[in-house]
């Protein structure tokens, strides 16, 4: 009996496309989720925000990911080729990252982090004047990935 490892491999490679999408799906979901919750604690009798923002948050830590992966992984998932730090710090918080914790300016953080990524994770460029970054694993956003994992190719990229 000949096994058709290439079927096998192409099978693969859809079913992982698929599972990679919907992860993506449930961790925006969850994150908007979360996002809802610290919303929601707010309009709560005085007496009651405590213990339901106690548990909320600590629900929220388990499934929240630092700021350099958020910024990581929103480089990757851009659906622009090169993003400005603005355009990263937007993409970061469109995702449901919680700035709350951090004192320092979110545009400052977020900056400093992509000049320490420079230039082993992240490709630099200038447009118009600023700085702009872009992974180099930069994969267009998840149809993208789709596209380059049951091909072999990636799409190409569009400024």
């Amino acid at each position: 009996m000949t096994i058709d490892y290439r079927a096998l491999v192409e099978k693969t490679l859809e079913r992982f496309t698929e599972l990679v999408a919907k992860r993506a799906e449930i961790e925006l979901e969850i994150a908007k989720s979360i996002q809802f919750l610290r919303a929601s604690v707010n309009m709560l009798p005085e007496e009651e925000r405590a213990f339901f923002r106690a548990r909320v948050e600590a629900l929220a830590d388990d499934y929240e990911v630092g700021i350099t992966d958020a910024v990581r992984a929103a480089l990757r998932t851009s659906s622009k080729e090169y993003n400005t730090v603005t355009d990263v710090r937007d993409l970061v918080a469109v995702s449901g990252f919680n700035f709350s914790k951090y004192t320092s300016n979110p545009l400052a953080t977020i900056n400093t982090i992509l000049r320490r990524l420079y230039p082993d994770e992240v490709d630099k460029t200038t447009i118009e004047g600023v700085a702009a970054y872009r992974s180099k694993k930069w994969c267009g956003g998840s149809n993208n990935l789709a596209v380059q994992l049951t091909t072999g190719k990636p799409r190409e990229r569009k400024r």
